[in-house]
């Protein structure tokens, strides 16, 4: 084919392959979005070991925190006055 539209981002080894053999049969590529064009949030999650990540949730457990986030992070909350309709 001549032209081919990348769209999203490479989360597993199956897009890899399937991304690589679209690249052996086309003329051109064009990366299409910033998740196919950097990785974007979706890549984020490539840096954490799997089995790391579920021991972590499944295991260890995490601290879970009540409420809307100003109640629970209030740094995040720049102008109290915003936050009290919550």
């Amino acid at each position: 084919m001549d032209v081919a539209v990348i769209e999203g981002a490479i989360s597993s080894q199956e897009d890899l392959e399937r991304v690589r053999t679209i690249r052996q049969r086309s003329k051109l590529v064009v990366a299409l979005g910033d998740c196919a064009v950097t990785g974007n949030v979706p890549a984020m999650r490539n840096q954490i070991v799997p089995r790391k990540l579920l021991e972590r949730i499944y295991i260890e457990g995490v601290q879970e925190t009540r409420g809307f986030p100003p109640r629970a992070f209030p740094r995040c909350c720049a102008m109290p006055s915003r936050c009290t309709k919550w």
